[in-house]
C-alpha cells in the first residue's frame, strides 16, 4: 500500500519535470556563440564585452595568486556575459 502511493506521487513529479524541461532547453541553448546579434545591437554587445573584461580583470588583480578566487572571478564572468547578452539580444 505504502509503494503504491509513493509511486502515484513520484511518478508525476518526473514527468512533469521532463515536460517543463523540454521548454526551457531551447532557451539555455542560445548561447553568445550560437545566436548572432543584429548589426545595431553589435556596438552594444562590444560595449558590455569591454566593460565586464575591465571588472573580470580588476577581481583577477585583487585575487593575487589565489586560484579559488579567480576560479569565482570567472565563473562570474561567464555568468555576467551570458546574462548581458540574452538582456541585449531580447530588449526591443
Amino acid at each position: 500500500m505504502r509503494e503504491f502511493r509513493f509511486i502515484q506521487i513520484v511518478v508525476p513529479i518526473i514527468a512533469i519535470s521532463i515536460f517543463l524541461w523540454g521548454f526551457t532547453c531551447p532557451y539555455a541553448a542560445e548561447t553568445p556563440k550560437e545566436v548572432k546579434l543584429p548589426q545595431e545591437k553589435q556596438k552594444k554587445w562590444e560595449g558590455a564585452q569591454k566593460s565586464l573584461k575591465s571588472e573580470y580583470d580588476t577581481c583577477v588583480e585583487d585575487c593575487g595568486g589565489n586560484k579559488e578566487c579567480k576560479a569565482k572571478c570567472e565563473k562570474a564572468y561567464k555568468s555576467r556575459l551570458d546574462r548581458e547578452y540574452q538582456r541585449i539580444l531580447y530588449e526591443k
